[in-house]
């Protein structure tokens, strides 16, 4: 009979812990959800060595909002990452990624806004971060966008190799300029 108790306290403890471990893992709240260690995600590339460039719109992590349904949260200090489209905020000495989510309504970063909005991508659609250049008539959403080129081995006649590098893609302000004319009208 003793082991039958040892064996049904056992079974009630399993019960009891594997449900709390499963809210643990898969998360009850928003936050829990939308927010992972970056050391977790095992984001991309291999960025050892030396790099030039940054994957994020500013390297310092600045004031910020994040907008939810109809809560707003405060965010200490968040920076956006472009290469990963992630923005990243700092909290209780951790650096955490909030991912690109429809129940996000806005970011609020320094004077970035972005949106959570839908795109296609290699056939699939996703979520991705959009900063907010105009609204009005006509909305103006722009996907930053960031690309990681590998270090390239010295060529001919050359002292040593490229450095692998973060470029970033530009043309957004002649579209910006039309559309806040548009948007005048």
């Amino acid at each position: 009979m003793l082991i039958r108790k040892g064996f049904l306290i056992a079974a009630l403890c399993l019960v009891t812990i594997l449900p709390a471990m499963s809210q643990a893992t898969t998360g009850q709240s928003i936050d829990d959800h939308l927010l992972i260690k970056e050391s977790d995600k095992g984001l991309g590339v291999n960025r050892s060595g030396e790099v030039d460039g940054t994957p994020y719109l500013n390297d310092t992590f600045a004031n910020g909002e994040v907008y939810f349904d109809k809560n707003k949260r405060t965010v200490v200090q968040a920076r956006y990452n472009m290469y990963d489209d992630l923005v990243e905020y700092q909290q209780n000495n951790q650096t955490l990624v909030l991912d690109p989510d429809e129940r996000i309504k806005k970011v609020k970063i320094d004077e970035h806004t972005f949106i959570v909005d839908k795109y296609l991508y290699k056939g699939k659609i996703k979520h991705g971060y959009f900063t907010l250049l105009d609204s009005g008539k006509v909305t103006l959403l722009s996907k930053k966008v960031c690309t990681f080129k590998e270090q390239q081995a010295a060529k001919a006649l050359e002292s040593r190799a490229t450095p692998a590098k973060y470029v970033r893609a530009r043309k957004e302000e002649e579209l910006l300029k039309l559309v806040q004319y548009y948007n005048t009208l």
